[in-house]
């Protein structure tokens, strides 16, 4: 009359490919060699402006251009008597988050990628009754 189900879920990592990485770059398109660069770091100011203007911080950066795998475990509950079924359990029992990824490099909300098959929701408890006619 009992049933205890667990269940993983796992989505693999996603890397961009090779030839669509960004170099290093500063905040205003230069390169850590001081040449221009065709990609411009959306949060390192690095070694500063063309002119001089803005000092920089020396740290040169490159978009996000990967997202990490994710495990999802999920346990339930079935009792099973006559026309009766009752089911309860919990998904996602670790309220495991979905990857941050680099939303200028994919589709996301939020440093969140869509439509990729992460959970969005966390942590869920679900409940059902059944009834047999």
């Amino acid at each position: 009359n009992w049933r205890l189900t667990y269940q993983i879920r796992y989505t693999g990592p996603v890397e961009q490919d090779a030839d669509g990485i960004d170099e290093f770059a500063d905040a205003f398109g230069n390169a850590p060699d001081g040449s221009p660069s065709d990609f411009i770091g959306d949060t390192c100011t690095g070694g500063g402006s063309a002119n001089g203007v803005v000092a920089g911080d020396g740290i040169y950066c490159r978009d996000v251009g990967f997202a990490k795998e994710q495990f999802l475990h999920t346990i339930s509950l079935r009792y099973r008597t006559g026309t009766w079924s009752f089911l309860v359990g919990v998904d996602n029992i670790f309220d495991t988050a979905p990857p941050l990824v680099d939303s200028s490099e994919v589709l996301a909300i939020n440093n969140t990628a869509i439509g990729l098959g992460y959970d969005y929701d966390g942590r869920e408890f679900f409940f059902s009754v059944e009834k047999s006619f």
